[in-house]
């Protein structure tokens, strides 16, 4: 494998950034639960499960305001559902858990985010393999 690399440094560091954005995209367009309306989140304060295409960053702020901790009520849901071949015609829709980051967590996402974001506007990116150098 080593060997093979070494061979084939371009061809390898394609795949890499390949992957790196595939893995980018999975974590900015929200990577939990995925709804047919959007990414399902969770209300701490009325209890309600809820969807948005928004791709929020749990947790955030919703119109119930903050929990008693004073933290935002907005959280990520990953949600097990059922379809209505399985399960008729009501759809079952189980939440499986909750996830949110940390304060130092939400600031790294956020800035990961917007570097992000402002590199790729700026680079107009194009995707171009590397000619090997036949000798």
């Amino acid at each position: 494998m080593r060997e093979w690399l070494q061979r084939n440094q371009g061809l390898a560091t394609v795949i890499a950034v390949v992957i790196l954005v595939i893995a980018l995209a999975m974590v900015f367009m929200g990577g939990g639960g995925s709804a047919i309306g959007g990414t399902y989140y969770y209300d701490l304060n009325t209890n309600e499960l809820f969807t948005s295409k928004d791709g929020k960053v749990p947790p955030f702020e919703t119109a119930s305001g903050s929990t008693a901790e004073g933290e935002p009520a907005g959280v990520e849901a990953v949600v097990y559902a059922c379809s209505e071949e399985e399960c008729g015609e009501v759809t079952v829709e189980n939440i499986g858990y909750l996830t949110k980051y940390t304060p130092k967590g939400l600031e790294l996402v956020e800035q990961l985010k917007y570097d992000w974001l402002r590199q790729f506007r700026a680079s107009k990116p194009c995707l171009a393999i590397p000619r090997r150098n036949d000798k």
